[in-house]
């Protein structure tokens, strides 16, 4: 059936209980398409990685929370502002990964 939950065990008393959930998200990142096929060793991928250029600029290039994001560049690439750590990324796709 669908996962609704986790047993979690404490590694330093041994210790294990269960989370439930009414929703899961799966934030596997770049190991997305590995731990699926943990479960289905016959899935289709679902990710593909991409190398890039990112730059740290001061805080006031992007608004607190506020992001941008670009997917319809001339070039056919990403570029992004982000808020980070009160500085903002900045970004793009320079080429996809296989």
């Amino acid at each position: 059936g669908p996962a609704v939950g986790i047993t979690c065990r404490n590694n330093l008393t041994g210790e294990e209980f269960e989370v439930r959930s009414k929703a899961i998200i799966f934030a596997g990142g770049p190991f997305t398409d590995s731990l699926r096929k943990l479960e289905d060793p016959d899935c289709k991928n679902a990710v593909k990685g991409a190398a890039g250029t990112h730059v740290v600029l001061p805080g006031y290039y992007c608004a607190d929370g506020i992001g941008l994001l670009d997917i319809n560049t001339s070039d056919g690439r990403f570029l992004f502002f982000l808020p980070w750590q009160g500085s903002t990324l900045v970004g793009t796709t320079d080429r996809k990964e296989d």
